[in-house]
Protein backbone atom coordinates (compact mmCIF):
# COMPACT_ATOMS: atom_id res chain seq x y z
CA UNK A 1 0.00 0.00 0.00
CA UNK A 2 1.07 3.42 -0.77
CA UNK A 3 1.00 6.32 2.40
CA UNK A 4 1.48 10.10 2.58
CA UNK A 5 1.86 10.77 6.40
CA UNK A 6 4.27 14.07 5.46
CA UNK A 7 2.31 17.27 5.33
CA UNK A 8 2.66 18.18 1.80
CA UNK A 9 0.79 20.37 -1.42
CA UNK A 10 -0.66 18.41 -3.62
CA UNK A 11 2.58 19.00 -6.15
CA UNK A 12 4.12 17.13 -4.11
CA UNK A 13 1.75 14.15 -3.36
CA UNK A 14 2.17 13.12 -7.10
CA UNK A 15 5.88 13.43 -7.26
CA UNK A 16 6.20 10.74 -4.46
CA UNK A 17 4.75 9.06 -7.16
CA UNK A 18 6.54 9.57 -10.03
CA UNK A 19 8.60 6.55 -10.41
CA UNK A 20 6.41 3.34 -10.68
CA UNK A 21 5.91 1.39 -7.69
CA UNK A 22 4.94 -2.13 -6.94
CA UNK A 23 2.27 -2.28 -4.51
CA UNK A 24 -0.04 -5.43 -3.28
CA UNK A 25 -3.86 -5.77 -3.05
CA UNK A 26 -5.28 -7.88 -0.80
CA UNK A 27 -8.08 -10.56 -1.78
CA UNK A 28 -8.85 -12.91 1.76
CA UNK A 29 -6.11 -14.48 2.36
CA UNK A 30 -3.81 -13.96 -0.93
CA UNK A 31 -3.11 -11.14 -2.78
CA UNK A 32 -2.88 -9.33 -6.38
CA UNK A 33 0.30 -7.78 -7.81
CA UNK A 34 0.81 -4.52 -9.59
CA UNK A 35 2.06 -1.47 -9.94
CA UNK A 36 1.49 2.65 -9.56
CA UNK A 37 2.87 5.40 -11.51
CA UNK A 38 1.48 9.38 -11.43
CA UNK A 39 2.40 12.47 -13.55
CA UNK A 40 1.99 16.03 -13.05
CA UNK A 41 -1.28 16.68 -12.72
CA UNK A 42 -2.84 13.69 -13.92
CA UNK A 43 -6.11 14.24 -15.03
CA UNK A 44 -7.53 10.57 -14.26
CA UNK A 45 -5.98 7.36 -12.81
CA UNK A 46 -6.15 4.49 -15.03
CA UNK A 47 -6.63 0.73 -13.76
CA UNK A 48 -4.74 -1.35 -16.53
CA UNK A 49 -6.74 -4.76 -15.55
CA UNK A 50 -4.65 -7.66 -17.61
CA UNK A 51 -4.48 -11.70 -17.33
CA UNK A 52 -1.55 -11.86 -19.36
CA UNK A 53 0.88 -13.54 -16.67
CA UNK A 54 4.28 -14.39 -18.70
CA UNK A 55 6.83 -11.22 -18.04
CA UNK A 56 6.81 -10.44 -22.06
CA UNK A 57 3.43 -9.12 -22.17
CA UNK A 58 3.95 -7.75 -18.75
CA UNK A 59 6.50 -5.65 -19.87
CA UNK A 60 3.95 -4.75 -23.26
CA UNK A 61 1.75 -3.67 -20.75
CA UNK A 62 3.66 -1.49 -18.15
CA UNK A 63 5.10 0.42 -22.06
CA UNK A 64 1.53 0.93 -22.21
CA UNK A 65 1.32 2.37 -19.38
CA UNK A 66 4.48 4.42 -19.60
CA UNK A 67 2.44 6.54 -22.93
CA UNK A 68 -0.94 6.72 -20.77
CA UNK A 69 1.47 8.88 -18.14
CA UNK A 70 3.25 10.69 -20.82
CA UNK A 71 -0.67 11.54 -22.17
CA UNK A 72 -1.07 12.62 -18.77
CA UNK A 73 -2.82 10.16 -17.28
CA UNK A 74 -1.78 8.16 -13.29
CA UNK A 75 -1.30 4.13 -13.65
CA UNK A 76 -2.45 1.29 -11.37
CA UNK A 77 -1.34 -1.93 -13.47
CA UNK A 78 -3.02 -4.75 -11.70
CA UNK A 79 -2.71 -8.50 -12.44
CA UNK A 80 -5.64 -10.05 -12.02
CA UNK A 81 -4.49 -13.80 -11.61
CA UNK A 82 -2.59 -14.35 -7.99
CA UNK A 83 0.94 -15.05 -8.01
CA UNK A 84 -0.19 -18.36 -6.48
CA UNK A 85 -2.60 -19.28 -9.52
CA UNK A 86 -0.21 -18.07 -11.99
CA UNK A 87 2.28 -20.82 -11.22
CA UNK A 88 -0.43 -23.04 -12.22
CA UNK A 89 -1.04 -22.75 -15.95
CA UNK A 90 -3.88 -24.66 -16.49
CA UNK A 91 -5.44 -22.72 -13.09
CA UNK A 92 -4.98 -19.84 -14.63
CA UNK A 93 -6.50 -20.44 -18.11
CA UNK A 94 -9.86 -21.47 -16.50
CA UNK A 95 -9.41 -18.80 -14.20
CA UNK A 96 -9.48 -16.30 -17.12
CA UNK A 97 -12.47 -17.74 -18.02
CA UNK A 98 -14.29 -16.61 -15.27
CA UNK A 99 -15.50 -13.23 -16.25
CA UNK A 100 -17.43 -12.26 -12.93
CA UNK A 101 -14.82 -13.65 -10.32
CA UNK A 102 -12.10 -10.91 -12.56
CA UNK A 103 -14.85 -8.25 -12.28
CA UNK A 104 -14.88 -8.53 -8.79
CA UNK A 105 -10.89 -8.55 -8.30
CA UNK A 106 -11.18 -5.25 -10.76
CA UNK A 107 -13.22 -3.44 -8.36
CA UNK A 108 -11.18 -4.05 -5.51
CA UNK A 109 -8.34 -2.64 -7.48
CA UNK A 110 -10.85 0.53 -8.03
CA UNK A 111 -11.53 0.47 -4.23
CA UNK A 112 -7.66 0.59 -3.28
CA UNK A 113 -6.90 3.05 -5.54
CA UNK A 114 -9.96 5.09 -3.61
CA UNK A 115 -8.35 4.54 -0.31
CA UNK A 116 -5.19 5.78 -1.35
CA UNK A 117 -4.85 9.53 -0.66
CA UNK A 118 -2.55 10.74 -3.47
CA UNK A 119 -4.98 9.11 -5.93
CA UNK A 120 -8.66 9.19 -4.50
CA UNK A 121 -9.81 12.55 -6.01
CA UNK A 122 -9.12 11.14 -9.76
CA UNK A 123 -11.76 10.55 -11.83
CA UNK A 124 -10.98 6.49 -12.39
CA UNK A 125 -10.86 4.58 -15.84
CA UNK A 126 -10.59 1.01 -16.51
CA UNK A 127 -8.61 -0.46 -18.91
CA UNK A 128 -8.77 -4.06 -19.50
CA UNK A 129 -7.36 -7.18 -22.43
CA UNK A 130 -8.11 -10.50 -22.55
CA UNK A 131 -10.64 -12.17 -19.98
CA UNK A 132 -9.98 -8.68 -17.90
CA UNK A 133 -12.18 -6.74 -20.58
CA UNK A 134 -15.34 -7.84 -20.26
CA UNK A 135 -14.41 -8.38 -16.12
CA UNK A 136 -14.35 -4.32 -16.64
CA UNK A 137 -17.57 -4.24 -18.41
CA UNK A 138 -19.25 -6.20 -15.75
CA UNK A 139 -17.26 -3.75 -12.58
CA UNK A 140 -19.04 -0.88 -14.79
CA UNK A 141 -22.35 -2.36 -14.48
CA UNK A 142 -22.46 -3.50 -11.11
CA UNK A 143 -20.43 0.27 -10.29
CA UNK A 144 -22.77 2.64 -13.40
CA UNK A 145 -21.64 6.26 -11.23
CA UNK A 146 -18.34 5.48 -10.35
CA UNK A 147 -16.42 5.22 -13.41
CA UNK A 148 -15.65 8.31 -15.65
CA UNK A 149 -15.11 5.72 -18.72
CA UNK A 150 -13.63 2.41 -19.65
CA UNK A 151 -11.64 0.86 -22.62
CA UNK A 152 -11.28 -2.70 -23.53
CA UNK A 153 -8.89 -3.77 -26.01
CA UNK A 154 -7.40 -6.72 -27.82
CA UNK A 155 -10.70 -9.10 -25.90
CA UNK A 156 -13.86 -10.33 -25.98
CA UNK A 157 -16.44 -7.81 -24.99
CA UNK A 158 -19.36 -9.72 -25.62
CA UNK A 159 -18.63 -11.94 -23.14
CA UNK A 160 -20.03 -9.77 -20.68
CA UNK A 161 -23.76 -10.46 -22.70
CA UNK A 162 -26.84 -8.22 -21.15
CA UNK A 163 -24.84 -6.78 -18.88
CA UNK A 164 -23.45 -4.17 -21.46
CA UNK A 165 -27.10 -2.76 -21.31
CA UNK A 166 -26.76 -1.83 -18.24
CA UNK A 167 -23.57 0.17 -18.34
CA UNK A 168 -23.99 3.82 -18.06
CA UNK A 169 -20.68 4.05 -18.43
CA UNK A 170 -19.01 5.45 -21.49
CA UNK A 171 -17.13 2.58 -23.46
CA UNK A 172 -14.28 2.40 -25.87
CA UNK A 173 -13.50 -0.98 -27.56
CA UNK A 174 -10.65 -1.10 -29.34
CA UNK A 175 -8.79 -3.31 -31.84
CA UNK A 176 -5.93 -3.52 -34.76
CA UNK A 177 -6.86 -4.23 -38.23
CA UNK A 178 -5.00 -7.31 -38.10
CA UNK A 179 -7.52 -8.65 -35.38
CA UNK A 180 -9.93 -9.90 -37.48
CA UNK A 181 -10.83 -12.42 -35.23
CA UNK A 182 -11.90 -9.99 -32.40
CA UNK A 183 -13.94 -8.56 -35.08
CA UNK A 184 -17.46 -10.05 -34.57
CA UNK A 185 -17.47 -10.17 -30.70
CA UNK A 186 -16.54 -6.52 -30.57
CA UNK A 187 -19.18 -5.31 -32.92
CA UNK A 188 -21.68 -7.59 -30.86
CA UNK A 189 -21.07 -5.75 -28.08
CA UNK A 190 -20.76 -2.76 -29.34
CA UNK A 191 -24.60 -3.25 -30.31
CA UNK A 192 -25.55 -3.97 -27.11
CA UNK A 193 -24.15 -0.68 -25.40
CA UNK A 194 -26.53 1.91 -24.69
CA UNK A 195 -23.71 4.80 -23.48
CA UNK A 196 -21.79 6.86 -25.15
CA UNK A 197 -19.63 4.51 -27.22
CA UNK A 198 -17.11 4.35 -29.42
CA UNK A 199 -15.39 1.11 -31.54
CA UNK A 200 -11.87 1.85 -32.39
CA UNK A 201 -9.29 0.39 -34.81
CA UNK A 202 -5.56 1.00 -34.91
CA UNK A 203 -3.46 0.77 -37.56
CA UNK A 204 -1.30 -2.44 -37.54
CA UNK A 205 -1.71 -6.26 -37.05
CA UNK A 206 -1.62 -5.89 -33.12
CA UNK A 207 -2.24 -3.73 -30.40
CA UNK A 208 0.96 -4.73 -28.83
CA UNK A 209 3.66 -2.88 -31.10
CA UNK A 210 4.64 0.26 -30.43
CA UNK A 211 3.43 2.26 -32.43
CA UNK A 212 0.20 1.14 -31.77
CA UNK A 213 0.25 1.33 -28.05
CA UNK A 214 1.52 5.15 -28.46
CA UNK A 215 -2.05 5.30 -30.73
CA UNK A 216 -3.89 3.83 -27.93
CA UNK A 217 -2.62 5.64 -25.22
CA UNK A 218 -3.46 9.27 -26.88
CA UNK A 219 -7.39 7.66 -27.89
CA UNK A 220 -7.52 6.66 -24.40
CA UNK A 221 -6.49 10.22 -23.21
CA UNK A 222 -8.87 11.82 -25.35
CA UNK A 223 -11.50 10.01 -24.55
CA UNK A 224 -11.25 10.25 -21.51
CA UNK A 225 -11.10 14.18 -21.42
CA UNK A 226 -13.86 14.43 -23.83
CA UNK A 227 -15.78 12.84 -20.61
CA UNK A 228 -14.42 15.16 -18.56
CA UNK A 229 -13.97 18.51 -19.63
CA UNK A 230 -10.25 19.09 -19.71
CA UNK A 231 -7.65 19.25 -22.35
CA UNK A 232 -5.03 16.05 -22.76
CA UNK A 233 -1.63 16.57 -22.08
CA UNK A 234 0.14 17.89 -25.00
Amino acid sequence: MVHNTASTTPADVFRDLAEERPIAISIGSDYLTGSVAVPPAPMAVVLIANDVGCSRQRSGERDLARELRRAGLATVLVDVLMPSEQAWPEVAALLRQKVELLAKRIEAGREWIRRQPQLAALPVVLLGSGGAGPGCLLAAAARPRQLAAVVVRSSRPDLAGMALARIHTPVMLCIADGQVADLRGNRAAFDLLDCGHRLLFVRGRSLDAPEAREQLANAVAAFTSSRLGVRCAA
